[in-house]
């Protein structure tokens, strides 16, 4: 039997999945919150920047850098951990935002993508990495947990960017990770929190969305990358 259904009196709250629906869509437990993010939101600005840094590449930054030219190859690298919906809303945001940010520049970007990396191999990060930045990306975005760490480094290795997620990891590899796409937990945990402190928690709905406008997801504010920008009038 459900844990749920055994402590009625206890409230549960599942983070990135709402599996408390039946296949009708209708609500199996009332003690149980879903919370899920927006993260396609965050992923779209990741997207749209990549492509504007991309086309300004050569000019931002200075020595140390690799950039494939835009007349060369224009293409952007997604790496995650599994070939599941939580993990490709983040790729079909990157994918939006880049599109868009394409088409406004009158430009087309190739896509290359891995759905099936797992969460728990840098060195396959750096090897898939690395095979994108070879074909002509710029910038690879990982969402892949560890996986993600051999991404940054291969950025640093070839002189290129990386994107990581969940966490401001911009740090990891300074100057070499353009931005990280943000999970912020602590959103929804206070809301959550508070509710039940007051004894409102019954009256929220039982599945918690989190998006740009909460805080809960987005980019960070670029202050780490910004430090290798030398043409500071493009940036």
């Amino acid at each position: 039997q459900p844990i749920a259904a055994q402590y009625p009196d206890t409230w549960f709250v599942v983070f990135n999945a709402n599996p408390n629906v039946n296949d009708a869509g209708e609500v199996i437990h009332k003690n149980v919150i879903s919370v899920l993010f927006d993260v396609h939101e965050g992923s779209y600005l990741a997207g749209y920047l990549s492509v504007l840094v991309n086309e300004n590449a050569a000019t931002l930054f200075g020595d140390g850098y690799k950039f494939t030219a835009p007349d060369q190859a224009r293409a952007l690298g997604f790496i995650g951990g599994t070939d599941s919906s939580g993990i490709k809303v983040f790729s079909y945001g990157f994918i939006e935002g880049a599109n868009k940010a394409a088409a406004e520049l009158g430009v087309t970007y190739d896509y290359y993508a891995k759905y099936d990396a797992g969460f728990g191999d840098p060195a396959l990060g750096s090897t898939v990495a690395g095979t994108y930045y070879d074909n002509g990306a710029n910038v690879v975005y990982g969402v892949a947990g560890s996986v993600g760490d051999g991404i940054t480094a291969k950025a640093k290795e070839v002189g290129k960017l990386a994107i990581q997620v969940d966490a401001n990891k911009d740090s990891q590899q300074p100057g070499y990770v353009l931005t990280s796409v943000l999970k912020n937990t602590n959103v929804p945990v206070a809301v959550l929190a508070k509710a039940f402190a007051d004894g409102s928690i019954g009256t929220l709905g039982n599945l918690q969305t989190y998006n740009l406008a909460s805080g809960a997801t987005g980019i960070t504010d670029l202050s780490e990358i910004g430090k290798a920008v030398v043409d500071t009038a493009k940036w």
